[in-house]
């Protein structure tokens, strides 16, 4: 009698109860064991794919990350700006939680259960890891474009006491070329959305004839950084007027 016959001669006999023939000889316990791990792989990730819908900060952290990946698509970027822009435009209106669905049925409430409402998140928690890469010394060109991009298209006065700051605190970088840009940025949110805190004396402003460059030194680009603290610290006191003017082509850093 061969070895594979031995179960299926006990089963014969009613030595063994069926039972403990098929999953002790017979392949139901390997069958039970790959069906408890299929579905326990399927469930946690349906659960992933749920918690993940319904976690803003999840969502958040995954389009920062692909916002600042340094070989994400053109595609990417663009899906991850608008994400970006779109949260803070929530901030900037004082959005609530979206209002949850007033439909009835299976399908609306599916609905609402995979895209649930999401509070809008705080504007500093959106900024802070976006403008980050900026303090290094090599950033790409194309970086720095969505940075503005996303800076320009989520302009609002509401986010003005986040943005501002954030901005005059990047001019430490050791970037000339970011430098430059994040001063002009900062000359044109001076002109348009706080034309009050313009300099009345005809004497030169400082800050108009500064053009960062390379061979700045830190305690040179610290001067100007306290002179940009030290406008915002008066400027923040009166409330902003958004302009609608075309912000200044940006000039390259001189060497």
């Amino acid at each position: 009698m061969r070895n594979d016959d031995f179960g299926y001669y006990l089963r014969e006999q009613d030595l063994i109860p069926w039972w403990g023939y098929q999953v002790w000889l017979g392949a139901a316990k390997s069958r039970a064991i790959a069906w408890l791990l299929t579905a326990l792989l399927t469930g946690l990730l349906f659960g992933g794919a749920f918690w993940f819908r319904g976690s803003g900060a999840a969502q958040l952290w995954y389009h920062q990350w692909r916002f600042t990946k340094s070989n994400a698509t053109e595609l990417d970027r663009i899906r991850s700006l608008d994400y970006l822009v779109h949260q803070l435009g929530r901030v900037a209106q004082g959005s609530p939680s979206p209002a949850a669905s007033s439909a009835s049925g299976f399908a609306a409430r599916f609905r609402q259960l995979w895209s649930p409402p999401i509070p809008p998140p705080k504007p500093d928690v959106v900024l802070q890891p976006v403008l980050r890469p900026l303090e290094r010394s090599e950033v790409s060109q194309t970086f720095v474009q969505d940075v503005e991009r996303l800076v320009m298209k989520s302009r609002s006065a509401t986010l003005h006491d986040v943005l501002l700051p954030l901005l005059i605190r990047q001019i430490y970088t050791p970037n000339p070329n970011v430098r430059l840009r994040i001063h002009q940025i900062l000359l044109y949110f001076r002109k348009t959305d706080f034309p009050g805190s313009l300099p009345k004396s005809k004497d030169p402003d400082p800050l108009e004839k500064w053009t960062p460059n390379k061979d700045e030194s830190p305690a040179k680009v610290d001067e100007y950084m306290r002179l940009w603290e030290l406008w915002w610290e008066k400027a923040r006191a009166r409330p902003p007027v958004l302009g609608t003017p075309n912000p200044p082509e940006p000039t390259p850093a001189s060497s």
